[in-house]
């Protein structure tokens, strides 16, 4: 064998096994940003607290606050943007199925943030995010959101969605589907 015929077989063997590394590296990577990308769910968001103060007069315009808690299920470190909501109240009296309420029931729509956007959330770590909804004058429904039950409370519920990316990936995956419902008892108004 020659010496080119050598340098030749060398040439094609490194290259060959250099580029089964890549391919095996790419094939990993799929793999886990696959899996990743499918644990991202409705699930990892919760609605922490809603706080909606009294109305005393129709005329008046209230913030009402809504913070959220998402959490990483992946094992990798994921980036999430802000979540973008509806706010609803529920009329308790209304014995229309819950999906039929929706057109008239609209509150205003709200934006929640983390410190800064996007923000990267580490594997397990979880991070709160706040948004604020302006209600009154030319912003929402206050004739909506001042209905109560008997003992005074609110019934609110939100849908919700968020864009949430692999991070040092460039995958995204919209996360549709948040919902929260209030329980039977309601929501008291926050006298804070």
């Amino acid at each position: 064998m020659n010496k080119r015929a050598a340098a030749l077989a060398v040439t094609f063997l490194v290259v060959g096994v250099t580029a089964g590394f890549f391919m095996y590296r790419t094939a990993t990577n799929y793999d886990a940003a696959t899996e990743a990308i499918l644990t991202l769910s409705p699930s990892m968001v919760q609605v922490e607290e809603v706080r909606i103060p009294p109305i005393t007069s129709m005329q008046e315009t209230i913030s009402v606050e809504v913070a959220f808690n998402v959490t990483n299920p992946t094992r990798q470190a994921i980036l999430v943007w802000p979540i973008s909501f509806k706010l609803y109240n529920d009329d308790v009296t209304d014995q229309r199925p819950f999906l039929h309420k929706l057109q008239d029931r609209l509150v205003n729509l709200g934006i929640a943030t983390a410190p800064e956007a996007p923000y990267r959330l580490e594997p397990g770590i979880s991070v709160t995010m706040e948004g604020t909804v302006l209600v009154g004058g030319i912003v929402g429904h206050i004739d909506v959101l001042n209905v109560t039950d008997p003992d005074g409370n609110y019934h609110p519920f939100i849908t919700a969605s968020m864009l949430a990316e692999l991070a040092d990936t460039g995958i995204k995956r919209d996360i549709e589907g948040i919902l929260y419902v209030s329980g039977p008892e309601g929501v008291p108004p926050y006298e804070g």
